[in-house]
Order: C-alpha cells, then sequence, then structure tokens
C-alpha cells in the first residue's frame, strides 16, 4: 500500500515555490486553471508533471473508461436502458435530456465501485427510476468489464499514465 496525505495552505504559490518533491508524489487540484497555474510557476523542472487534476489523475486510473468512444458506447446504452424502462414519458424525457449528468453520476458510481443501488418502496419515483436505470447499466457485461478493482491499480501504471497526458499536453 502507499501512503498519502491531505495538505492545505493558505499561500499556494509559496508552498508550491519552496516544496522539496519526492520521488513517487502527486499533487491533485481541484481545477484546471489551478493546475495550469502552478505547472507554469514550477517552469520546466522535473516537478512539473508532479501537479495534476483530480480528473485526470481519474482518468490515470481507468484509461478505457475514459476513452471517447467507449464514453459514446456506454452513453448509447444508458440512453436505450432510460427509454426501455422508465415509463413515465415526462421523467423519460427529462432523463435523456439531462443524459450527460445521468451518465457522470453513473460513472462515478462505478469508480466508487457501487454495484447495485437498493431501490425502496417509499423513494421518490425519480429516485427509484435512477437507481433501476442505474442497475440495469451496471450490470452490462461491456461494463462489467471496464471496472477496475481499484486496490489493485499499480502506482507505477499511474504514473505512466500521466507522464504520458503530461507529454501530451504540454510539449505540442
Amino acid at each position: 500500500m502507499y501512503d498519502f496525505s491531505v495538505e492545505t495552505y493558505n499561500n499556494p504559490n509559496e508552498y508550491f515555490k519552496n516544496i522539496e518533491y519526492k520521488a513517487n508524489e502527486l499533487h491533485v487540484m481541484s481545477t484546471s486553471s489551478y493546475s495550469m497555474h502552478l505547472k507554469l510557476l514550477l517552469g520546466n523542472g522535473k516537478a512539473k508533471n508532479k501537479v495534476w487534476t483530480y480528473n485526470d489523475f481519474r482518468k490515470s486510473l481507468n484509461p478505457e473508461l475514459h476513452m471517447s468512444l467507449t464514453e459514446i458506447k456506454m452513453k448509447i446504452a444508458l440512453r436505450k436502458i432510460i427509454e426501455e424502462t422508465v415509463e413515465d414519458k415526462i421523467l423519460c424525457s427529462l432523463l435523456i435530456n439531462d443524459i450527460e449528468e445521468v451518465f457522470s453520476s453513473c460513472n462515478y458510481l462505478m469508480e466508487i465501485e457501487m454495484n447495485k443501488l437498493k431501490i425502496e418502496e417509499l423513494m421518490p419515483k425519480e429516485e427509484k427510476a435512477f437507481r433501476k436505470v442505474y442497475n440495469l447499466f451496471s450490470n452490462l457485461e461491456f461494463i462489467k468489464d471496464l471496472r477496475k478493482d481499484y486496490k489493485e491499480i499499480d502506482y507505477k501504471k499511474v504514473i505512466d499514465n500521466l507522464n504520458k497526458w503530461f507529454l501530451q499536453m504540454y510539449t505540442m
């Protein structure tokens, strides 16, 4: 297992100017603008590829899940499930119109390894519909194949993925 820590600081510019980077260290930022600012602040040093956004980090954990064609295939499957299972036409239309948000929620649930959501009788119909859709979606064979056991992800592979993106994004 790898160690990690969460740190906060009042003046990020000073913190990152004076920090001594360790070999296997990553800094994950919430926004790309902040990550870019810190990369510029660090200049061309080796530590420049140690600062990442949360989204970049997530993508490095399971690159296949975040490929454009995979996402399109997943959204098509999700839309089909919504159309076939949500009987309330208005609710069905709302879910389809907001497919990006529904997809993002499903993706998040997959990433936290939530395989099935419990459906209870007293839940609002919107929540029941989403849970039913997610349960069917998460049970699709190609979705199961995309899942990762995050406990078994190799740290070195994550770093290699991030470094590949770093080279693609910042050396063009």
